[in-house]
């Protein structure tokens, strides 16, 4: 998931597994809506200057210069404290919400400047070897964050997925927010009240974009704007803020009385303050659709295929070009297609059938899952792969999953440092689910794949900041590969269905890979690229269209799951090819994963010191 900006991101949320080069021709186009209703300052909330931080560091042993550092950028954002149980890491946080205005955010890469230029005073040379790796890590970090801030107007805050900062700001309260006790319900209250600063830090930061010569492109602004209708006109009960803070109140012990004033406090704010904004950001996307941009892919802005260049690097964590990845995706399509055909021919489907064709009838011939059944079914998968992890794993975590059905489902949520909230797997219960492809999602999201390796990470004893930063491709990647690594243990032995399944979802990673560049870089229309990424995959064109939403949004993130795989599939290769009769599975994957989440370069270059020791 990406922000505008990363800081040490306490919360990790998960991805489902499932016109004109300006973009807008700026203020002359439109005349602009009214002006912003609210001030759009976030509340006054003292944070220590530039100066003031790069004074209590200096001085300090390599140890505590990165801890203090890492500190200073966390307390930065109260909502990745109170979201990751971090109070009694970086403080009690105020109860506001974070500053998203582009003022602030360039505040905070002025720190992460000054605290590189400060980290690199330090002599490398004169560290342990775990020193030296965090020294790594941090620098990569701070250096690809700055590369980033580069690219600050080259975002759209307000779109309707959850990666936006509206979409954050609604997860955070439905999902992230704790509720254990009535002073937590309080504080929601308060931080609800600021839920309409936020909406107009939005609209303004839209405006600084449009005059920059970004505006987000027609079809999706289309999107957001029927979204915030069906907000408005939902009134305050249905609110997904008020909803969340009835569900929350369920749980605790207090009386009627109390319950039902904290519900009606929470009503009135969100009618007197929440759906105002709401209306208010409504009619700025309304005069922005007017002028919007055709055209789906950043390449069409100024300086926007330097910015694709930048956003593959973030989440790919390596140096592969555009046209790089995009081969790369070909390639892995057509052995994907030739395995799917291998299978496909075993269980007898004609070689003549299309992909769509091909997985429809494997839908239906590998059964549906009643929707009453999902959560339960989807529990089956799990305990039988905790039971075959000790064949390739010589450690698991402690922290158990759970599992969460909804309305929507497919993703992760990592769990807080505190233990008030255990990792979670959303899954979707509302319909019915084709059996062939539950596997190989509850491989990816949970075990051996992103529960096992994040919740992992968090109780390795690592520095606190190693535990909070995310990579997507060592993330995404590993997760793709115990997808592989279930296949290869045995786990589809005689389900040839879900192998399809397992199949079916590689394929979608590799078509990733070529719809994206063909998006950003190479200019592809909606329709160019829904219609490849159908035909490649075998997924109706109704999920194409929802995932060619999800990159152009989002360049770039999409691909970093192959490229991530193919990466510890080469290292895993070159390991057993070195040690011969001596590789272990179980090592290899403990060296993979001792140091949490690594750019992959530093995880090349850790396997190789492993492999060379000294």
């Amino acid at each position: 998931m990406t922000k505008t900006l990363v800081l040490l991101m306490t919360t990790l949320v998960i991805f489902s597994c499932s016109g004109g080069g300006g973009g807008g021709g700026g203020s002359e186009s439109a005349a602009p809506a009214e002006p912003v209703a609210n001030n759009t300052a976030a509340p006054q909330v003292s944070f220590d200057s530039v100066e003031q931080v790069s004074a209590d560091l200096n001085g300090l042993d390599i140890d505590s210069f990165i801890e203090g550092a890492s500190r200073a950028l966390l307390v930065r954002s109260p909502e990745s404290v109170v979201s990751g149980g971090l109070g009694n890491y970086a403080g009690d946080p105020p109860v506001v919400l974070d500053d998203v205005s582009d003022e602030f955010v360039s505040e905070t890469y002025d720190l992460m400047a000054a605290i590189l230029v400060l980290l690199r005073d330090y002599d490398r040379s004169q560290m342990s070897d775990i020193q030296q790796s965090s020294y790594d890590v941090y620098e990569w970090y701070l250096e690809d964050q700055l590369n980033q801030a580069i690219y600050q107007l080259h975002t759209y805050p307000a779109n309707f997925s959850y990666t936006s900062l509206l979409g954050q700001t609604e997860f955070f309260f439905n999902e992230l927010h704790p509720i254990g006790s009535r002073e937590d319900a309080e504080d929601y209250l308060t931080r609800l009240g600021f839920v309409d600063d936020r909406i107009d830090q939005i609209i303004v930061k839209l405006r600084d974009r449009e005059s920059f010569g970004v505006v987000e492109p027609a079809l999706s602004l289309a999107m957001s704007i029927d979204r915030l209708v069906d907000v408005m006109n939902g009134g305050s009960l249905n609110s997904t803020y008020y909803l969340s803070l009835e569900e929350g109140l369920i749980q605790l012990s207090l009386d009627q009385a109390a319950t039902q004033s904290l519900l009606e406090n929470a009503s009135s704010i969100i009618s007197a303050q929440v759906l105002p904004a709401y209306e208010r950001l409504h009619g700025e996307l309304g005069r922005l659709e007017a002028i919007a941009p055709t055209g789906i892919g950043v390449g069409q802005y100024e300086n926007g295929l330097n910015f694709y260049q930048q956003s593959l690097r973030h989440h790919t964590t390596t140096e592969l070009s555009a046209v790089q990845i995009h081969e790369l995706g070909l390639d892995e399509l057509e052995r994907i297609h030739g395995e799917i055909r291998t299978v496909a021919s075993g269980l007898g489907y004609a070689a003549d059938l299309s992909l769509n064709q091909l997985f429809s009838q494997v839908a239906s011939d590998g059964g549906y899952v009643p929707a009453h059944r999902v959560v339960d079914t989807y529990a089956e998968i799990i305990e039988n792969a905790n039971a075959g992890l000790a064949s390739a794993f010589s450690r698991v975590p402690d922290e158990q999953v759970q599992i969460i059905g909804g309305s929507e489902g497919g993703f992760y949520v990592s769990g807080s440092y505190d233990g008030a909230r255990a990792g979670a797997f959303y899954v979707s219960d509302v319909y019915d689910v084709a059996r062939f492809r539950m596997s190989s999602l509850a491989y990816h999201e949970t075990l051996p794949g992103h529960h096992l390796q994040i919740a992992l990470s968090h109780e390795l004893g690592l520095p606190p900041f190693r535990r909070d930063l995310h990579f997507s491709a060592y993330i995404e990647g590993w997760a793709l590969y115990a997808e592989r690594l279930a296949f290869e243990l045995g786990w589809y032995d005689n389900d040839g269905y879900g192998d399809l399944g397992r199949l079916q979802y590689e394929a979608l990673r590799a078509a990733r890979l070529v719809v994206d560049t063909g998006i950003h870089d190479l200019g592809w229309s909606f329709d160019q690229a829904a219609t490849y990424f159908a035909g490649a995959t075998g997924f109706s064109m109704d999920t194409a269209n929802s995932n060619i939403v999800r990159y152009m949004l989002n360049p770039g993130q999409a691909t970093a799951y192959m490229v991530g795989m193919k990466e510890i599939l080469e290292l895993r290769n070159i390991a057993r090819a070195r040690l011969g009769v001596n590789f272990d599975l179980r090592e290899f994957h403990e060296q993979v994963l001792n140091e949490g989440s690594l750019p992959l370069s530093l995880l090349s270059e850790k396997i190789e010191r492993w492999l060379v020791p000294g």
